[in-house]
């Protein structure tokens, strides 16, 4: 499934925040593809978006105990519990300075969805 939020940051004006959740038994490169949809994202925007991948941050959050980002076996407690907390980070109100300042009229600022069985993701090299 994924999530996605938009949110407005003082410097970083508006961006999405987006999660991807897929079976480990067909994709095991987290890192590549995270950087393949950034690189899409990238492109889409006409060179004037840009993105973070917190991927590229696994170490600190290992280190941290926070690691809920990549490959989760459901049998680790804590590595669950910490994926809910990083999923849960978009849908926390309490945010400093990420709150919108000016709702797009008509538009959503918040959506979740399921990806279904027989989808097919194509990665990109």
């Amino acid at each position: 499934g994924y999530v996605w939020d938009v949110e407005q940051g003082e410097s970083a004006g508006y961006h999405i925040h987006f999660a991807l959740v897929l079976p480990g038994h067909l994709h095991q490169r987290d890192g590549h593809l995270a950087y393949v949809l950034g690189s899409l994202w990238w492109e889409v925007t006409g060179s004037m978006g840009k993105y973070h991948s917190c991927h590229t941050e696994k170490d600190k959050f290992a280190r941290w105990g926070k690691l809920g980002i990549g490959m989760i076996h459901r049998n680790d407690e804590v590595a669950c519990e910490n994926a809910v907390a990083a999923i849960g980070y978009l849908a926390k109100p309490e945010k400093e300075d990420q709150y919108l300042r000016m709702k797009p009229v008509g538009r959503r600022t918040f959506g979740k969805g399921v990806i279904g069985r027989n989808y097919s993701l194509q990665m990109v090299s």
